[in-house]
């Protein structure tokens, strides 16, 4: 039966799946764009020849008026929600940090939230519209308490640690409310709320960055207690950083739908890191 079956998939047409479905050729080369730039691209290596020249780059950028969006911030929260609550695996605060913004880029990519681009703004160019469900105050406490829940029976961790996790979510609408402009829903019909940080970028850069390493600083300090190795936790750090570099660089076009696909392949490759660094070495 099983040797039938393998028959029956191999003589099923390469149409059915979607990556190479003629109907959708269009976003499968976009994404695998996305994904060579990632991997080397142009600008970042013009502007990457050596560690001195990354200030200037991104100096250069802000001067240009260009997109300079920051995201890892947010991982902060969930790199100090590790180093005082460690029952939780890494990549679970890791997700949860995030989880809104992963709801809002499939609302977006669904057409149910709504934004478009600005290139006169500072800072990020994002114009965000319409995000009820998402970025909304009542919004941000369903997520958190959703996730808890989840955390909780799903992944059976201890209450205090699944609480944490809901802690982490929530955290996103407050770091979004010191940098978004004013598009943060308070309640249905109500007034939008946002400080604005976006329209100083290098302020902001300072800022996520600082906290990012303040928090990897807590994780190392939390993993040498354990008697684990730290070099995962640099190591993260680093690759966040240089993300950060990568999205900074790149330019920032498409569609909202394409723009909000390339950010949740993003929060995939972060989470899958995550996941990599915090793994426990299998006793022999």
């Amino acid at each position: 039966s099983v040797v039938s079956a393998r028959r029956s998939l191999s003589r099923r047409s390469p149409s059915r799946y979607w990556m190479l479905d003629r109907a959708r050729p269009r976003q499968a080369r976009f994404y695998l764009r996305q994904l060579s730039e990632l991997a080397r691209p142009a600008a970042v290596l013009r502007c990457s020849r050596n560690l001195i020249s990354i200030g200037p780059c991104i100096n250069e950028r802000i001067k240009r008026n260009e997109d300079t969006s920051m995201f890892v911030g947010h991982y902060a929260a969930a790199l100090a929600a590790k180093a005082v609550e460690p029952r939780a695996p890494l990549w679970s605060y890791v997700v949860a940090s995030q989880l809104v913004d992963w709801g809002w880029s499939g609302l977006v990519i669904a057409g149910v939230e709504r934004l478009r681009l600005d290139p006169s703004l500072p800072g990020s160019h994002l114009v965000l519209l319409d995000m009820p469900w998402t970025h909304s105050l009542p919004g941000a406490l369903v997520w958190p308490l959703a996730a808890a829940v989840v955390a909780r029976i799903g992944l059976r961790v201890p209450a205090v640690a699944a609480t944490m996790v809901g802690v982490v979510v929530f955290s996103h609408w407050l770091g979004d409310l010191l940098v978004h402009r004013a598009d943060l829903l308070l309640y249905p019909g109500g007034p939008k709320v946002g400080l604005a940080l976006w329209n100083y970028p290098l302020p902001e850069m300072i800022l996520e960055l600082g906290l990012l390493g303040v928090s990897a600083i807590l994780w190392t300090a939390q993993r040498k207690a354990e008697g684990r190795h730290t070099w995962p936790a640099a190591l993260f750090f680093a690759a966040l950083a240089m993300l950060q570099f990568v999205s900074v660089a790149l330019p920032t076009e498409g569609t909202p739908e394409r723009l909000a696909g390339t950010a949740l392949l993003s929060y995939v490759v972060v989470a899958l890191g995550a996941w990599l660094m915090d793994r426990k070495p299998v006793q022999t």
